[in-house]
């Protein structure tokens, strides 16, 4: 019987420790089978982008936060991705779960890791307390999924050679791109990631400052001058896609962290940008606007109003991609339409249709990449400074090639400037049609459009090359004829006054007395008395 029990004694000791050697091996592997990313410097940045070491999990709980939170079923993934593949259609709340083994010291400086561009919403927790969060969830949602996110990791709350635990609260917002979805993923000093950050958005800083001297330059060149109205359309063309550019950058969060005024603005800008570039090449050209320009244009003002009424950013998009979009192809083939109607006629259009191809390439690139067809960087910033480069070259050339001289000419008594050959050419064509044609009815915008200039542009000439206007000119035309008609013919004051070119016989008593001092009577009498 003694036996027995001891028997009994000794299988019921083993068995517990079998028992205890099971779960010990079955906690450790369940441990072991967690990915985790080890950091083996503080000092150094450790990247995990392209690692499948981060654990996600659709739905919500509190306790998702918490370190000790059994996540070994979550599904692995790697970052950047976007949810929609795992979870199609879900744009509710994922949690993102990322184990972090630190050295066994405590940080000389304080760490921070970078977690790209969220879409939408985010809470970051690290070892279950909140160290930071962007945008607001709901009910009084705040978005804010273009933002970059960095977070410093609290020295005190690092257990250094222990298991540390990093979990993320993600709201989705657009179905085609949710989650961590862009960017860079990275651990190391928080002032060297910030600092990182402010140099990947110096280089399109550059641009912009570059767009924004072009928008002031012909801005005062249409200014000073009163050139032609494309150097004026050129300039808010610029400043607009500079403001727009900007827009891309984290440097406007230092001005203001208004998400909805921000992403309100950039919707706005980019419904303006090509309507001004259709508007350029049309000026540019001396081309009519026609019913597509008031269509199309009246279009993107509709969309505006929709953008600024509405504090809805899914309607927004809606109008983006379902609106928006599809009509670039007015502008883009309309202007691709007119240079290549003015290819053989003006070498300008040459360069222009080679950066206008550059930048619609990159422009698909950039829609394609924002509909989540597919991860690249947007590359438009390059394209338009390609096209803002050239078409600034080629009309501070035209600019100094029509205005560069403009000094009065030097022994000359009648008040003439002296100009470029190309601009006396014009003028010289204009010359010889009025005084061939001055008795008929002949408007500035005729004129101008068949010598392929701007009407406003044929005014100036006409000032700067005789020092009068058009009309002016036209009128003493006229008057040197109605003069000579009565001076050797009997015909009457009316008939010569319709044979010079009047319309009315008020208006010719009215010039010639203002040009000769006299009326057309008086004048035919003195002639008759010689």
């Amino acid at each position: 019987m003694r036996n027995m029990r001891r028997h009994l004694s000794v299988n019921y000791i083993f068995s517990l420790i079998i028992a205890v050697i099971s779960v010990l091996i079955y906690t450790s592997g369940a441990l072991y089978s967690i990915p985790f990313i080890t950091v083996n410097d503080y000092t150094s940045t450790t990247d995990f982008s392209g690692q499948e070491i981060v654990l996600i999990q659709k739905g919500d709980s509190e306790a998702y936060r918490e370190p000790g939170f059994d996540d070994s079923s979550w599904q692995a993934v790697s970052l950047p991705s976007s949810w929609k593949n795992l979870y199609p259609g879900w744009t509710g709340i994922c949690w993102y779960r990322l184990h972090i083994h630190f050295p066994e010291a405590i940080p000389q400086k304080t760490p921070g890791i970078r977690l790209g561009v969220i879409s939408d919403i985010d809470s970051v927790f690290f070892n279950g307390q909140l160290i930071g969060s962007s945008g607001k969830f709901s009910p009084d949602r705040i978005s804010s999924y273009d933002k970059k996110r960095l977070y410093e990791i609290p020295s005190f709350l690092i257990k250094p050679g222990e298991d540390n635990v990093l979990a993320v609260r993600v709201a989705g917002l657009f179905p085609f791109e949710n989650g961590l979805f862009r960017g860079s993923f990275e651990l190391g000093p928080f002032a060297e990631l910030q600092q990182s950050i402010f140099f990947e958005d110096f280089f399109n800083l550059v641009f912009i400052i570059f767009y924004i001297a072009v928008a002031i330059y012909f801005g005062i060149v249409f200014g000073r001058k009163l050139v032609d109205k494309e150097y004026f359309v050129f300039a808010v063309f610029t400043l607009c896609s500079a403001l727009y550019f900007f827009m891309w950058t984290q440097t406007k969060y230092f001005f203001t962290d208004n998400f909805l005024l921000l992403k309100r603005s950039e919707y706005i800008l980019l419904f303006l940008i090509l309507p001004l570039l259709m508007s350029f090449i049309t000026n540019f050209f001396k081309k009519p606007y026609r019913s597509i320009h008031y269509i199309y244009f009246g279009i993107m003002l509709f969309a505006s109003v929709c953008v600024i009424t509405s504090n809805n950013i899914l309607f927004w998009n809606r109008i983006m991609i379902y609106a928006v979009q599809p009509l670039w192809v007015v502008p883009i083939a309309y202007s691709v339409t007119v240079i290549i109607k003015e290819y053989k006629k003006d070498i300008n259009a040459k360069y222009i249709l080679a950066s206008f191809i550059v930048t619609v390439i990159l422009l698909l690139n950039d829609i394609l990449v924002l509909g989540g067809i597919y991860e690249f960087y947007k590359l438009s910033i390059y394209g338009f400074a390609i096209i803002i480069f050239g078409i600034a070259k080629m009309m501070r050339s035209r600019f100094l090639e029509l205005y560069g001289s403009s000094e009065v000419s030097q022994g000359g008594s009648t008040g003439r400037k002296s100009i470029t050959s190309d601009a006396r050419k014009k003028l010289d064509e204009a010359l010889a049609y009025l005084q061939e044609n001055f008795t008929d009815d002949i408007s500035r915008e005729g004129l101008a459009a068949a010598l392929n200039i701007s009407p406003d542009y044929l005014g100036r000439l006409f000032k700067q090359y005789i020092g009068k206007t058009m009309n002016e000119y036209i009128n003493e035309l006229r008057i040197n004829r109605a003069a000579d008609l009565l001076r050797r013919s009997n015909k009457s004051v009316t008939e010569i006054a319709f044979e010079s070119g009047f319309e009315s016989l008020a208006t010719f008593y009215r010039v010639f007395q203002k040009i000769t001092g006299m009326t057309p009577t008086a004048f035919q009498e003195k002639q008759s008395g010689k």
